[in-house]
């Protein structure tokens, strides 16, 4: 379980939260992204809860931009990580992850800064450029945030996502925006690629025959970085689900309860399914 920070967030909240289960709080910067009015503006405020987080062992996930009207919309992450690195150096033992990072800066900072600094990685960032997203004409099922960046950006985010490293692992921030409130003049951000996460990452390692590092990056690092063990155990008489990819072809339906998925109607080279 997560929880959202708020800027009256206090941290005589925390301890009652842990033990309710929850394992990381997030921090959603005011209005860089959809419903994110209430976000938080003063980052250095909030250090009371960042010190009791890290007494309590709960990670810090980051929604890594910079907010400000003064501040472009492809810069937002790289300006972010001055924060990020200030966070991590003021509370050494916090664990913080840096949610779907889009840049080749932010894959250097979290390389470069200790062990308890981790990130996430879409499958769509692993896929889209900015051009994907408005080059000719706008295509809003590609439209998120953080935006997607260039081809460089891209391929950096690659070699991380498959390099093994057990800093950088998967997150889909899937986002199931109703067709209605994508494909209109004020566009929601987010893409909803929880149907076609799985199969379109294994597409990617496998082309860069590193199919052997999937379940890594996409399970064993996440579970080890938050230390699910030590918060969750399955109750008793229920059994952990578990997903077989193969190489079979499917359709991406053009349309799930009135949400566009990525990829719509695209056949892909690998499916997936729960047994």
């Amino acid at each position: 379980m997560t929880f959202k920070i708020l800027p009256d967030t206090s941290p005589a909240m925390l301890p009652e939260l842990k033990q309710r289960g929850a394992i990381a709080g997030k921090v959603y910067p005011k209005n860089v992204t959809t419903n994110a009015d209430d976000g938080v503006e003063d980052f250095f405020a909030l250090s009371p809860v960042f010190h009791a987080m890290e007494e309590l062992g709960i990670a810090l996930c980051f929604h890594g931009e910079m907010p400000g009207k003064h501040i472009e919309g492809m810069n937002r992450e790289r300006e972010f990580l001055r924060t990020l690195r200030f966070v991590a150096k003021t509370f050494p033992k916090l664990r913080i992850v840096m949610e779907h990072i889009t840049t080749a800066a932010a894959v250097d900072a979290v390389l470069d800064l200790p062990d308890t600094v981790a990130a996430t990685i879409t499958v769509h960032h692993l896929m889209l450029t900015h051009d994907d997203v408005g080059a000719d004409r706008m295509q809003p099922h590609h439209f998120c945030k953080p935006v997607a960046q260039w081809k460089a950006d891209r391929d950096v985010l690659i070699q991380a996502a498959i390099s093994g490293c057990p800093k950088f692992f998967f997150g889909s921030d899937s986002a199931p925006h109703l067709k209605e409130k994508k494909e209109c003049s004020d566009c929601c951000a987010g893409v909803f690629t929880a149907p076609v996460a799985l199969p379109l990452l294994a597409a990617i390692f496998d082309t860069f025959y590193a199919l052997d590092r999937l379940q890594k990056f996409v399970y064993d690092s996440a579970k080890a970085f938050y230390r699910i063990d030590e918060f969750w155990t399955l109750p008793a008489g229920l059994q952990q689900p578990k997903m077989q990819l193969s190489k079979e072809p499917w359709t991406v339906p053009t349309e799930i309860n009135g949400v566009v998925p990525f990829m719509a109607g695209e056949t892909l080279d690998w499916s997936a399914k729960q047994f």
